[in-house]
């Protein structure tokens, strides 16, 4: 019991440091590097009581975890067929086995809905520290809101898809408070914090994603909670783009207007209708490798090879050289195979948390802030290259965790009893000044 408690504290800051990325942001601002090492020292220690609490293969038993392992083994499969092994293998091993080690970790820790809810506020706060890292230290000189001049978050896109993952987390966090106290507008301002800075990264795929999250909010609302939600739509999305540079409006016209009505002046515009076309020759390209490598594709991170090869004079840009679809970017790189495994492991899943936020031992609002999360990920996905990046590996967890929590009566889990009786360490429940009460994880003042 102590091994899974410790365990669980250890996950809750590996996946802090992961998704706020305050290691990498401290780093740049003259943090000494040998703090780039602090997390994966975590992530090693977290492994390691995983594997003492004798939870390590407790995915095993679902169906997400059985397609997630035929994936990781069709990828590894395909590595010496790869247009460039070595970068393929060192894809494999540094970034997807984290990733897939990360579904372990939440599956294996995160056994009571209480737990459960410590990890999603974590994933929730980090996404808030981010977005305040993004106004503070983030930058509009090319027309869209960036965090960094290098590394992950230099991609405005990627920026809005981490922080939409975790904003349904931090709403859930705002509603757990009573009434309307300070945490609540604390949290519901941190909110509207990550929405600001997500319509300042001009991601269309982002506005898109949220749309959709604020769709599905309002189809599992009751009828009060309906009319509230409209109010605040109504009400703060069309201040934030009032108060939005007229450079990312143009580029959000643009998903309503084509090439020949936009204004010439406004540069962003005449980016992103480049960007469209850029994209549907990629969309174009990444099926054509697909039908020339349909068993094991060009290997794991060979898009942008495979696409220099074969078009080195037309001299295509950095910023498109990957797919932009991470489910066409699984099938030319890894193969359809592939593809169907993750997509079985995504549909299969979504389709199981649906049911089971119905149940009368679940949680529903916890249930539905993990479903919002994942449905914005997939939404995202059709925009984004980000198959080998842990966002879905971590939804898939948290997922197949409720779903665990929500079907399991009190006591049948393994040891779930005792771990209902025993406090376990929430530093964002203390940080909220919010106390546990009752069965269903809610925290209270």
């Amino acid at each position: 019991m102590q091994v899974r408690s410790i365990g669980l504290f250890l996950l809750i800051i590996y996946l802090f440091f992961s998704y706020s990325r305050i290691v990498e942001i401290g780093i740049i601002k003259g943090l000494p590097a040998i703090f780039l090492h602090v997390q994966l020292v975590i992530g090693i220690l977290a492994v390691i009581a995983l594997v003492g609490s004798q939870r390590l293969l407790n995915w095993l038993s679902t169906k997400e975890g059985k397609y997630l392992l035929l994936f990781t083994a069709w990828m590894f499969l395909g590595i010496p067929f790869s247009v460039w092994r070595t970068h393929s293998l060192a894809i494999f091993l540094t970034r997807w086995v984290e990733s897939f080690l990360v579904f372990t970790l939440v599956t294996g820790f995160c056994l009571t809905t209480r737990s459960l809810r410590a990890v999603v506020y974590t994933v929730g706060l980090a996404s808030f520290c981010l977005s305040l890292a993004a106004l503070a230290f983030g930058s509009l000189d090319t027309g869209r809101l960036y965090l960094l001049p290098v590394g992950k978050y230099s991609n405005p896109n990627d920026l809005a898809l981490v922080l939409l993952v975790g904003l349904p987390f931090l709403w859930l966090l705002a509603k757990s408070e009573r009434g309307m106290g300070i945490g609540t507008l604390v949290w519901s301002g941190a909110c509207a914090a990550i929405v600001w800075v997500v319509l300042q990264t001009g991601s269309r795929g982002g506005l898109v994603a949220m749309l959709v999250m604020v769709l599905i909010s309002f189809v599992k609302a009751s009828l009060g909670k309906k009319l509230i939600l409209v109010g605040v739509v109504l009400t703060i999305i069309p201040c934030m783009f009032l108060l939005m540079p007229s450079s990312i409006k143009a580029r959000y016209a643009t998903l309503l207007e084509n090439g020949e009505e936009i204004d010439p002046s406004e540069r962003q515009a005449e980016f992103a209708v480049t960007s469209q076309e850029n994209r549907l020759f990629l969309l174009e390209k990444s099926l054509l490798f697909t039908a020339r490598r349909p068993i094991f594709g060009g290997g794991a991170g060979t898009f942008t090879v495979m696409i220099m090869h074969e078009f080195e004079d037309l001299h295509i840009t950095g910023a498109h050289r990957e797919s932009h679809n991470t489910y066409t970017q699984i099938s030319a790189e890894l193969g359809i195979p592939a593809l169907i495994f993750f997509i079985a492991a995504l549909m299969g899943n979504i389709r199981r948390l649906s049911r089971s936020i119905g149940s009368q031992l679940a949680d529903k609002p916890l249930g539905i802030a993990i479903l919002l999360s994942l449905l914005g990920w997939c939404v995202s996905a059709f925009f984004n290259s980000i198959a080998y990046d842990g966002y879905a590996p971590l939804l898939l967890g948290l997922s197949v965790a409720f779903i665990r929590v929500s079907q399991e009566p009190a006591g049948s889990v393994e040891d779930s009893s005792s771990l209902a009786k025993q406090p376990v360490y929430n530093p964002l429940a203390r940080l909220a000044g919010a106390s546990y009460r009752g069965r269903t994880g809610q925290y209270a003042r």
